[in-house]
């Protein structure tokens, strides 16, 4: 029954169960759960370097903005583009961010509405390192050369003190 629940729930971790379980079997137990643990590492380093990533948009009758993907029915505002990016982020997934915000721009772009403002709602961005604060200035330069605002929203204060150090609030701007 449990391996039927672990199954349904996630297939990497049903992989780690019988890894886990072979190694038990055919080492020492502590070899068994040092493997273990070490997959159980690289998968979650697998799935925060490229987490869930959404534009959000208004969906008819429920309050706020949500994925869009996952409101087939929702409406972006003209010009605006809200990307959520649902991680900390860190060397490990600043390249992917950058990446996955400016196909968020090209996409709505590609359906033929130019993007002024890209806002990054930065409510799952619990934690940056210096990588990633080098991630948003780069995300940042690239969409002022496209002539594109960036702004960041539901940005919690111990981010904003993280980011302090490095001038980056300065340069976006406090209004921003």
């Amino acid at each position: 029954g449990e391996i039927r629940r672990i199954a349904v729930f996630r297939r990497s971790e049903l992989l780690i169960t019988f890894v886990t379980a072979i190694s038990v079997v055919a080492a020492v137990v502590l070899i068994g759960i040092g493997i273990a643990v070490g997959l159980s590492i690289i998968d979650l380093l697998r799935r925060i370097t490229r987490p869930h990533a959404a534009v959000l948009g208004y969906a008819p009758g429920v309050p706020g903005m949500h994925d869009m993907d996952d409101y087939p029915e929702s409406n972006a505002v003209d010009g605006l583009v809200v990307f959520r990016y649902d991680s900390p982020l860190f060397f490990a997934n600043a390249d992917d961010f950058v990446e996955r915000a400016l196909e968020a721009v090209d996409a709505n772009e590609a359906d033929g509405t130019h993007v002024h403002w890209f806002l990054l709602n930065a409510e799952a961005n619990t934690e940056f390192d210096l990588t990633a604060v080098d991630a948003l200035e780069e995300l940042r330069e690239q969409l002022i050369g496209r002539g594109v605002r960036f702004a960041m929203a539901r940005v919690k204060q111990e981010v904003i003190r993280q980011l302090e150090p490095s001038g980056f609030i300065d340069r976006l701007g406090e209004d921003h």
